[in-house]
């Protein structure tokens, strides 16, 4: 396949773990050439499940085939002395290095940003580990589940009266991946238009996720308040009123949001039940001049706190919520949503794998990509772009490497011709 890519003809060195993989993905999904760099037992996301049926070990592992199609693998020992010879051969051909080594682990291995430089005086080299490379944390082990607890996040997700919960699938390693493509951009940017020269790209996990706590340091720092956890009603309706958050359907889950002033509102709700015979009483009389005046959050925070009107309040709005129940559990969340959407209802459907993987809407897209994995056998749908460019649109080329499927290949670019690499390879230098 062609590559008309933004990136095509910049070079990248990916070894990171698995923290900096989805970074090495989006830089060769605008066309860059990502050599993936494994040690000789393979990169350890390997082994992690899901696994692809009837496919062997260290070659199904779907988290790997999702995190690296578009690249090359080449299995090299860093640390042999002849290994850490061709690497900087690689080095000095190359326009970018993501790794994810600690500073114990760029000592061992003779790696040192300084020295990499003089071998590239324009590389371009992103450092994306848990805690960045410098501070009392730089060399203590993490993993994504540490990321999501100590950035603060975690202690935000779950409901009031629950444990904090982790994020799903690898949400903190994701993040620091995204936040470190962002920086190797910048970076080429400053190359082209500044003449800058190579740079060390920092990123720390727990840092590029403290960002997505909002305002709750602010919170702490101005005013000494630790915003809690709110489950699904959030920091808007923390007062869990009818008609806003999350519905079990007839088949599937909505979340809703029509207590407030956006849409239609609760009145738009009602009249939607209306439709369908099931709004009971609630276009009579003072029960739809209550929705049609009262049925926003700040309204019925003022009417809850007031002894003298708390407790009919209640008892209204817990008639409501039966109603809006009812109704919610008659049809599938599909037709909820479609109706509610066409209606000015604020609905949102809580889609499944299955649901996203049927969607009209991206198949008309054309979101989903293709390709035929000749390794593997097999024909895999990969997830699309999170963006579209009209000049130089990202592109699926290859699915995820075989291991050390392109070993000689990339070595023979640094001279290393066929002899020389067998002999490696039985030191066991490559594989």
């Amino acid at each position: 396949m062609e590559n008309n890519s933004a990136l095509a003809g910049i070079k990248v060195l990916d070894a990171s773990n698995a923290i900096g993989h989805y970074a090495g993905k989006l830089l060769a999904d605008l066309g860059a050439k990502v050599y993936k760099i494994e040690p000789i037992i393979g990169d350890e996301s390997r082994t992690y499940p899901p696994y692809l049926p009837k496919v062997e070990k260290l070659e199904n592992s779907l988290q790997f085939l999702l995190l690296n199609a578009n690249k090359e693998s080449l299995c090299i020992d860093i640390a042999h002395p002849d290994g850490h010879a061709i690497f900087k051969k690689l080095v000095a051909e190359t326009d970018i290095l993501l790794e994810s080594w600690t500073l114990e682990e760029k000592e061992e291995l003779k790696i040192n940003h300084d020295a990499l430089i003089d071998i590239n005086p324009n590389l371009i080299q992103a450092s994306i580990t848990g805690w960045g490379l410098t501070g009392p944390k730089a060399n203590w082990a993490y993993a994504d589940i540490i990321g999501i607890a100590m950035s603060g996040v975690m202690n935000l997700a779950g409901f009031l009266d629950g444990p904090p919960e982790n994020l799903p699938d690898q949400q903190g390693y994701h993040c620091a991946s995204i936040h470190a493509a962002a920086g190797v951009l910048t970076a080429l940017l400053s190359q082209d238009l500044q003449d800058s020269a190579g740079q060390l790209i920092e990123v720390s996990m727990q840092e590029s996720l403290s960002i997505a706590q909002e305002i709750s340091m602010q919170n702490w720092d101005i005013r000494e308040f630790i915003p809690q956890r709110t489950g699904e009603s959030s920091q808007v309706n923390p007062m869990n009123l009818p008609g806003f958050g999350l519905y079990e359907c007839k088949e599937g889950m909505v979340y809703i949001m029509t207590t407030g002033t956006a849409g239609a509102g609760f009145a738009g709700l009602v009249e939607m039940m209306d439709e369908h015979q099931m709004a009971g009483d609630l276009k009579e009389g003072t029960n739809w001049d209550f929705i049609q005046t009262q049925m926003n959050g700040a309204n019925l925070r003022n009417l809850l706190t007031d002894d003298a009107t708390k407790k009919e309040t209640r008892i209204f709005l817990d008639h409501l919520e039966e109603l809006v129940t009812k109704f919610m559990q008659s049809f599938s969340a599909t037709y909820i949503y479609e109706y509610g959407q066409s209606n000015r209802v604020l609905v949102g459907i809580i889609s499944t794998p299955s649901d996203i993987s049927n969607d009209n809407h991206l198949k008309e897209r054309q979101w989903f990509q293709e390709i035929n994995d000749k390794g593997r056998n097999v024909k895999l749908r990969y997830p699309g772009f999170p963006y579209k460019l009209s000049a130089n649109p990202p592109s699926l080329r290859s699915a995820a490497p075989l291991l050390g499927e392109h070993s000689e290949k990339i070595l023979a670019e640094v001279g290393i011709l066929k002899e020389e690499f067998v002999k490696l390879q039985m030191q066991g230098v490559i594989k």
